[in-house]
Order: C-alpha cells, then sequence, then structure tokens
C-alpha cells in the first residue's frame, strides 16, 4: 500500500480544480440540452410523418432552445420558420409550446 502524507493544496491546484471542475460541469450541461433537442426534433419530425400518412392532426411538445436553434440552423421550411418566428415574438415569456400540425401549419 501506498501512504501519501498530508500536503495543503495550494492556490494554483485549488485553482485548478475549479477550472476543471466548471469546464466539466459546463460540457455535461451542453450535451443533456443537445440530447433534449436531438430528442424533440425527432418527435417533431415523427409527427410529421404521421400527419402527412394518416392525414389528422397531431400535436407535439417543443422548447423555446429547440425552436432557436431550429430557426437558426434552417431546419424548418420558410413558411413554418416564420411561424416558429412569429410564435416566439408573441410569447417572450413561455419557454414550451405546443405545436400542432395541421393544413394551416405546413402551408
Amino acid at each position: 500500500m501506498f501512504f501519501y502524507s498530508y500536503e495543503p493544496l495550494t492556490f494554483a491546484t485549488l485553482l485548478f480544480l475549479l477550472v476543471v471542475f466548471f469546464m466539466a460541469k459546463t460540457k455535461s450541461k451542453k450535451e443533456f440540452k443537445e440530447k433534449i433537442i436531438d430528442k424533440e426534433l425527432a418527435d417533431f419530425a415523427k409527427n410529421i410523418d404521421i400527419f402527412f400518412k394518416e392525414n389528422k392532426p397531431t400535436k407535439t411538445l417543443l422548447s423555446r432552445q429547440t425552436i432557436q436553434f431550429a430557426i437558426k440552423n434552417n431546419l424548418f421550411t420558410v413558411s413554418i420558420k416564420k411561424q416558429f418566428y412569429q410564435i416566439l415574438q408573441k410569447y417572450p415569456n413561455e419557454k414550451e409550446f405546443i405545436i400542432e400540425f395541421n393544413h394551416n401549419l405546413l402551408s
């Protein structure tokens, strides 16, 4: 067995550990947000497919972050992008939106 003598942390060591901790925390938050966005966009695509196959209205839940990400990266058609941009402007304090797919949204 190895025994190490106790040595107090120096300021530099403490600072290094704090930086590593916050970097790891930031990265995990970013990955978590990316997973949520991916899941919501997959649900969105699945519901659009269901709408086109069955020709009946469907609903999905999208967060503000997902809509902003999709608008910024041009993942929607121009008409849907305009409608979502208007929704974000009209309801600036809302964090989640229930989107219903019907002929008005997709036209």
